[in-house]
């Protein structure tokens, strides 16, 4: 889930062989890359790497790892691994995961239930995972997948109108289109008039809808792909990219993560007219680099 949040699948894809690292138990084949990619950006640990187990499903707490992780912020999960957590079950969450629940808390992608329960140590259900996936969705731009948020004003077979900011839109649905509200599967008739509603929409079709009570547009991380114009090597860092008409100034953390098409790298290692991906925080700073070559 991770990897495809994040925009890798086809990354993913073309890697057929798993870590030298790997220890853990047989993987079928069209999970390899999923693995390994995971393991060269961090989301999975050494440790996952000497007891991974495919077939098992993943505890709450664990996938809250994952997803702090892959959207760049282990190291301030590693700083608040000792903050005090909202839940009436914070003692069964595992001291080595407390940053992480901390953070998808603050991100507000695990709240918790109405009894304001977390159950670190279960498993997450279809509807739940869903769920989780459409609010990291909603959080995440990465330049791809469109999302949208508005109020149902009518719903039709084949479409619904949406009242998007001041102006209604026509949403034509898929027809597997899923529907949830309340971490539980719905009907898309079940759906009242006025609502409010998240849209993830691929190929100009909704695919997804989640019912929620409220907007939330803060991104947790945006993507920028452009030229880099500039580059200051020294600390503190920066970076200037032109992504299409725009030239954007960023600044640059001192332990930002450097990737080339064949091996990570380092900051250092990029140069004026290298064509890149940026990953950015919530408060524009870069933590991620993509370069599209090899070193």
């Amino acid at each position: 889930m991770s990897l495809r949040v994040m925009g890798w699948e086809e990354e993913a894809a073309k890697i057929t062989e798993l870590p030298k690292e790997y220890k853990g138990e047989k993987v079928d084949k069209w999970a390899v890359g999923y693995i390994s990619l995971a393991y060269q950006k961090g989301i999975l640990d050494d440790v996952d790497m000497m007891y991974f187990k495919p077939l098992d499903h993943a505890l709450r707490h664990e996938v809250a790892k994952y997803v702090v992780r892959a959207l760049g912020y282990e190291k301030e999960a590693q700083k608040n691994m000792n903050k005090k957590l909202p839940f009436v079950d914070a003692s069964l969450v595992p001291q080595g995961s407390v940053g992480y629940i901390y953070l998808m808390n603050e991100f507000g992608l695990m709240v918790g239930d109405n009894q304001k329960r977390i159950n670190p140590l279960g498993t997450m259900n279809r509807a739940e995972m869903a769920t989780l996936f459409s609010r990291v969705d909603d959080k995440v731009d990465t330049g791809k997948d469109k999302t949208v948020s508005g109020e149902i004003t009518r719903i039709y077979d084949d479409r619904i109108l949406v009242k998007v900011k001041d102006k209604t839109e026509v949403f034509y649905l898929d027809d597997r289109v899923r529907v949830y509200e309340d971490n539980g599967r719905i009907d898309i008739d079940d759906i009242k008039i006025g609502s409010k509603v998240k849209l993830e929409i691929k190929n100009d079709k909704v695919v997804f809808i989640e019912v929620v009570d409220r907007f939330d547009d803060e991104k947790i991380i945006t993507k920028y792909t452009g030229i880099v114009r500039d580059i200051s090597k020294t600390k503190p860092y920066r970076l200037v990219i032109q992504a299409e008409t725009m030239v954007i100034l960023f600044e640059v953390v001192d332990d930002v993560e450097v990737s080339f098409r064949n091996k990570r790298g380092t900051f250092s290692n990029i140069e004026k007219e290298d064509k890149v991906t940026v990953t950015v925080d919530r408060i524009n700073r870069v933590i991620r680099v993509e370069v599209d070559r090899r070193i």
